[in-house]
């Protein structure tokens, strides 16, 4: 797992990856989403998410990101909400903070369930030393960004052809 410290900001990415036979059912929770999307006919916020209902695959999901950061990190995460980001061909994202809408999240965690390699990237907007700095990189399938919800972030233009789904999820310190 690589770690950045950005200022006094912990970044952590890395790719998903269980021992063994088990995996994370990507297409399952894409699936998922797309239902309760197109069919069940949710409405997107403002920010162009909606809510993600509560899977067996979500589940395994959340797990697994509760018990990595554990391991790994050294400290307990408590799960807010899950949510899903939809940007079609040539679209971006608007500038996002989920503390604003979520004050009691600590982190903020954004999953490539459906990204193609270079198609998109993720940029951290944050201040050091009252200078405002930015930091990119790549998002893609299997592949999750961690970082504090207090900061501003983004997701540049879909730059595929294809539909681009994120899950996007906020978690407590505990």
């Amino acid at each position: 797992m690589k770690k950045k410290v950005l200022a006094a900001l912990d970044l952590y990415s890395e790719e998903i990856n269980i021992p063994g036979d088990f995996k994370i059912n990507r297409k399952k929770i894409f699936s998922h989403i797309l239902h309760n999307c197109f069919i069940e006919r949710k409405n997107f916020n403002s920010k162009n998410t909606f809510e993600v209902n509560y899977s067996q695959d979500l589940g395994w999901y959340n797990q697994y990101i509760l018990e990595h950061v554990f391991l790994r990190h050294k400290f307990s995460l408590e799960s807010l909400n899950h949510y899903s980001l939809i940007l079609y061909p040539g679209e971006r994202s608007t500038f996002r903070n989920d503390h604003s809408i979520y004050s009691n999240s600590n982190y903020t965690v954004i999953y490539g369930l459906e990204v193609p390699k270079n198609s998109i990237e993720f940029t951290l907007s944050f201040k050091d030393k009252n200078k405002l700095k930015t930091y990119s990189e790549k998002i893609y399938d299997n592949k999750f960004i961690m970082f504090p919800a207090t900061e501003n972030y983004f997701l540049t233009k879909n730059n595929s052809s294809d539909l681009i789904c994120l899950l996007i999820s906020n978690y407590k310190r505990s």
